[in-house]
This record gives structure tokens, sequence and C-alpha cells, in this order.
């Protein structure tokens, strides 16, 4: 295999790395700020009573952040299942190298599940539905 073309492939796996490598440690960071948020919106909820929109906006708020973090977390569970599946074709090619095969580099492509996708739009979307519902709800009290 060409040098130059080796180099440029190792500096793409390792771009490729990075970047999947800082999506989750950002994502577990979001992660944990909403738990701890959800923790502080229930531990300093009042006990008064309130009327039953405020009721039902902050209820919805709260369903929203869990909603947000129950995807999220199963998001998060994807980098495993993509770091198996990466195993998995790095060992077949070992294999083929060490059963006498010739160097040859096949680019296999790990394809995204379409509910990864859907995931992180169902999370997105309600931690932002989450941050509009807590504004409203604080201009009603």
């Amino acid at each position: 295999m060409d040098q130059n073309l080796k180099t440029k492939i190792e500096e793409f796996i390792l771009l490729k790395e990075k970047e999947n490598d800082k999506f989750f440690a950002w994502f577990r960071n979001i992660i944990g700020m909403a738990i701890a948020f959800l923790g502080i919106l229930v531990s300093f909820r009042s006990s008064e009573p309130m009327a039953h929109t405020p009721h039902l906006i902050f209820s919805i708020s709260i369903s929203l952040i869990t909603l947000g973090i129950i995807s999220g977390v199963i998001i998060l569970f994807v980098e495993i299942r993509w770091l198996r599946n990466e195993l998995e074709i790095k060992s077949k090619w070992i294999n083929r190298l060490i059963q006498g095969s010739k160097d040859k580099f096949e680019i296999e492509n790990i394809p995204t599940p379409w509910y990864f996708k859907l995931l992180k739009v169902i999370c997105y979307f309600s931690f932002i539905l989450s941050l509009i519902s807590l504004s409203i709800f604080t201009f009603m009290r």
C-alpha cells in the first residue's frame, strides 16, 4: 500500500475516533447536567398546591427532562455498540492476516442505526421544549 495513502487513512481514523470521543463526552456532560437539574427541580418544588395550569406545565417540564435523559442514556449505549462492531470488523481483518491473506485494508462503514438518529432528535427536542416550558412556568408563578 502506498505510504502516503496509509498515512491519510490513519489520520482519517484518528480524526473520526476523536470526533466520536468528543461527541459522546459532550453528550455525557449534557446528560449529567440534566440529571442534576431534574434533581434540583424536584427537591425545590414547593409543597404548596399549585393552580392547574402551572402544575401541568411543571409536570410537562419534568416529563420532558426525563424523556431527554432516557433517550440520551440509550444514545450513550449506542457508543458501546459501535465499539463492539468496530472490534468485530478488526478481529475479522486480523484473522484474515493470520491465515495468510494479502495485506488488503478494507474499509467498512459501520452504519448509524435509524433509531440513533431518532433518539438524538427526541433528546434535543425534549431538552429544548423542557427549557421553554420551564420559562413559561416561571412567568406564570
